[in-house]
């Protein structure tokens, strides 16, 4: 219950409220690339505040699946990985150091703290806490307008999944630990939309 109260306040602050008050305003896929989970895609909303080269940003991702290849941790033949999917949904606050805030062209740099939401169907996760950093351009849309904007990030997050061997009844051949700590530290991308305002 609390995740989904968290979920919708942090939705309707970015989608609903947040824009009223933002300088800049974001939409984008994104690419995730975790330490022990491979590679997984999503998308999300950014939101910018402030006016000049200081901005404070919200951020939230969401990422149905980034255990696609968790098979590569069981060590083993068994088809456990297609009933084992984790959702993730990265929510980060920061600052970023715009080079050029005011011109079509717009390097910055920035970093923040990071809140993961992390669910999974089999098992239990913990929600964890990381940081991320990122470096990136807006081009186009300055004095106000519809822009393109790139940038890579960096997150460090470790986190840990505990099974209940109940669990695994019906599946045959699945030889683990009942816990598995998991590096989902990694890069990823996000390329989309911004709004200048």
């Amino acid at each position: 219950m609390r995740r989904i109260v968290l979920t919708s306040a942090l939705a309707f602050l970015l989608v609903g409220v947040a824009p009223a008050m933002a300088t800049d305003f974001n939409i984008f896929g994104s690419y995730w690339q975790t330490g022990d989970f491979d590679d997984t895609f999503g998308g999300g909303t950014r939101i910018g505040f402030g006016s000049g080269p200081i901005q404070f940003e919200l951020r939230g991702s969401y990422f149905p699946d980034i255990a696609e290849d968790f098979e590569e941790l069981l060590d083993s033949d068994s088809d456990f990985q297609d009933q084992f999917e984790i959702s993730a949904i990265p929510l980060e606050a920061g600052i970023t150091f715009n080079f050029a805030p005011d011109e079509n062209f717009s390097p910055y740099i920035g970093g923040g703290a990071t809140y993961i939401l992390l669910d999974t169907d089999i098992g239990e996760v913990d929600d964890e806490v990381g940081f991320y950093v990122v470096g990136g351009f807006k081009a186009g849309g300055s004095g106000g307008g519809v822009g393109f904007f790139a940038e890579a990030l960096y997150r460090n997050i470790e986190g840990s999944v505990s099974f209940d061997p109940e669990d695994f009844d019906d599946i045959d051949d699945v030889d683990f630990d009942d816990d598995f700590d998991l590096d989902l530290s990694g890069i990823g991308a996000n390329v989309g939309i911004v709004w200048r305002f």
